[in-house]
C-alpha cells in the first residue's frame, strides 16, 4: 500500500511522540494534562522560530488570546531552565563560533529578553567561561576556551540538557528524514555488559570522544566551509529487553 507524505509526516510525529507520552502515562498525566503541555511546547517551537503573533496565530489556528494565555503560562511554569541554564549554553555556542558584542548577542536570541541575555553574560564572564575585551565603544566578548563543562546536578539545569539533547535527535530527524543529508549519522546498539566493565563506556567519552571532538573544533577554526554539529553521548539499561534467563 503505497503511503501519501501527509502519512509519513504523521508517522514520524507520531514516532518522536511515543517517548514523552511513556514519561506522561509514568507520571500518571491524564489527556488533558498532556493536551495542554503540547499546547505550550507547541507555542515555544513557533517562538523559537522568531514568527510574528499573527503567524503564530494561523500556524497553531487559535485566536490571540489563546496566543497570549499560551505565552503567559510558557513564562510562568517552563522558562526556568532555558533562561537559568538554557540561555547561557547558547551564549557560549555563539561566542565559540566567533567573538560578538552583548548587542550581537541579543540580535542572534530574539526570542530572549535582552536584560535576560545581559544577566547570563555577565555570570558567564565572572565564572571565567567568557571573557570580556574592552572596545573603542562597546566591549566584546569571546569564549574563553574552545570547550567548557556545563554538567551540573541541579534538577531545572539536568531539564535543560535533556531538552539540548532532544534539540539534537529532531535535528538527526529532519535531516536523514526530510533533507536527505548524508552528514547526519545515527546508529542504535543493543548489547549485554558486566557491571564492573560499564566505566568503559565512560572512559571512552573522556578518553577519546571528547579530546577528538575538542580536536576536529580546534583544526576547524577559520575554516569557512566547516559545519556546526551536534554529538549526543548516551546509554542505559534496557529494562524493556527481554532477558533470556530463567527460560
Amino acid at each position: 500500500m503505497s503511503q501519501t507524505p501527509n502519512d509519513i509526516e504523521h508517522r514520524l510525529v507520531f514516532a518522536a511522540l511515543l517517548p514523552a507520552v511513556r514519561l506522561a502515562t509514568t507520571f500518571s498525566i491524564p489527556l488533558r494534562g498532556m493536551k495542554s503541555i503540547l499546547e505550550l511546547a507547541a507555542y515555544k517551537e513557533v517562538r523559537r522560530r522568531n514568527l510574528k503573533m499573527t503567524q503564530i496565530r494561523e500556524i497553531m489556528d487559535v485566536g490571540m488570546t489563546k496566543v497570549g494565555e499560551l505565552s503567559r503560562q510558557l513564562k510562568s511554569q517552563f522558562s526556568q531552565p532555558d533562561t537559568q541554564y538554557g540561555l547561557p549554553r547558547r551564549i557560549l555556542a555563539l561566542l565559540w563560533a566567533m567573538p560578538l558584542t552583548e548587542l550581537k548577542i541579543a540580535k542572534a536570541l530574539p526570542e530572549e529578553e535582552p536584560e535576560d541575555v545581559s544577566r547570563a553574560l555577565a555570570e558567564l564572564v565572572e565564572q571565567g567561561a567568557v571573557l570580556s575585551q574592552a572596545g573603542r565603544r562597546v566591549d566584546t566578548y569571546r569564549a574563553a576556551s574552545g570547550s567548557y563543562y556545563l554538567v551540573r546536578d541541579e534538577m531545572m539545569s539536568r531539564i535543560d540538557a535533556l531538552q539540548n539533547l532532544m534539540h539534537s535527535v529532531v535535528q538527526v530527524i529532519e535531516a536523514r528524514f526530510l533533507n536527505d543529508d548524508t552528514r547526519a549519522f545515527s546508529r542504535n546498539l543493543g548489547f549485554r555488559v558486566r557491571p564492573e566493565d560499564l566505566p568503559q563506556l565512560q572512559k571512552l567519552y573522556e578518553e577519546h570522544i571528547f579530546p577528538l571532538v575538542c580536536a576536529l573544533d580546534e583544526a576547524a577554526t577559520g575554516d569557512e566551509s566547516s559545519v556546526p554539529l551536534n554529538l549526543s553521548v548516551f546509554w542505559a539499561p534496557d529494562e524493556s529487553a527481554d532477558s533470556p534467563e530463567g527460560e
